[in-house]
């Protein structure tokens, strides 16, 4: 009659035997289930640890250039301001208005005297594409400005020499300088100018037409 495997072992040799394979059992039970997730989460940790240390440096990095991107806005704002100053805004109406004030300093300068400005007109400029962003939707006319003076050739060089370098924007128009038989060293100057606009009203051209 045939008898099992421990059936023909020493008591000791069973006893080992048993114990053996129980440790084995119970070593692949905690490995698949305790060794094998954990192993698996070690994983996930270490590759969300390389992506927020892949994040880290990036931030690092941003936060190094920060300011010298903080001084290339300032600069930028700084030359923006710079244009802006240099647009004329409506006052009730009157672009002339404000002509004169940033033109007389520049026209006295030059040596130019009995400065007038008889009248002026705007004419619209084509909107702005909506769809653009950051599209200057303010800035869409031209304003033209009619100014009258006395003085020599010589001034009238000197103010539109002192127009392009102080107001890069303003483009003159026409000039047009007749002579003074009375006096030929002051002549009777007469130039327009034109350059861009604010103008959140009607047109007053459109206006006066009606």
């Amino acid at each position: 009659m045939k008898t099992g495997l421990l059936d023909n072992m020493a008591p000791n040799a069973q006893r080992a035997f048993i114990t053996t394979l129980a440790f084995t059992v119970v070593t692949v039970i905690l490995y698949m289930f305790a060794v094998v997730p954990e192993d698996e989460k070690l994983r996930n940790g270490n590759a969300r640890y390389g992506q927020e240390e892949q994040n880290k440096a990036r931030i690092d990095s941003i936060l190094r250039n920060a300011a010298s991107e903080a001084t290339r806005l300032e600069e930028t704002v700084m030359r923006l301001s710079a244009y802006r100053k240099q647009f004329i805004e409506q006052r009730l109406g009157n672009y002339a208005t404000h002509a004169r004030e940033m033109l007389d300093p520049l026209a006295v300068g030059a040596g130019l005297t009995e400065i007038d400005y008889p009248d002026s007109s705007t004419r619209r400029l084509p909107l702005p594409d909506p769809k653009m962003p950051f599209s200057p939707a303010k800035l869409h006319v031209r304003t033209a400005v009619r100014m009258t003076a006395r003085g020599s050739y010589q001034s009238a060089a000197s103010f539109i020499l002192r127009v392009e370098e102080e107001l890069p924007l303003v483009s003159v128009q026409s000039m047009r300088i007749a002579a003074n038989s009375g006096d030929p060293l002051h002549q009777t100057i007469t130039m327009t100018l034109e350059w861009p606009a604010s103008d959140t009203g009607p047109n007053p051209d459109t206006k006066a037409r009606r």
